[in-house]
């Protein structure tokens, strides 16, 4: 959730991605996050993995980047009214 902030504070001040490219920043940016972080904790080492089992960790991150991208988007368009 801390990338998905940061994303929405990059927006506010007028940085903003294009919307092809904002998921997988996102994405890639909460995949780094996590596994540097459970890298760190000892959890696991991602330098040890297979190409599956990383389109397998990247998979889930790019599909929250894409959601989360989507919602920034939609949260600073302007709004029109519906029927």
């Amino acid at each position: 959730m801390g990338i998905g902030a940061l994303g929405g504070a990059l927006r506010s001040t007028g940085r903003k991605a294009p919307l092809r490219l904002s998921p997988v920043l996102l994405g890639l940016g909460a995949m780094a996050f996590s596994d540097t972080i459970m890298t760190g904790l000892k959890i696991t080492n991602p330098r040890t993995w297979t190409a599956a089992s990383l389109s397998q960790d990247a998979l889930p991150h790019l599909t929250y980047g894409a959601v989360t991208a989507l919602a920034l988007h939609r949260m600073s368009a302007p709004t029109r009214h519906r029927r």
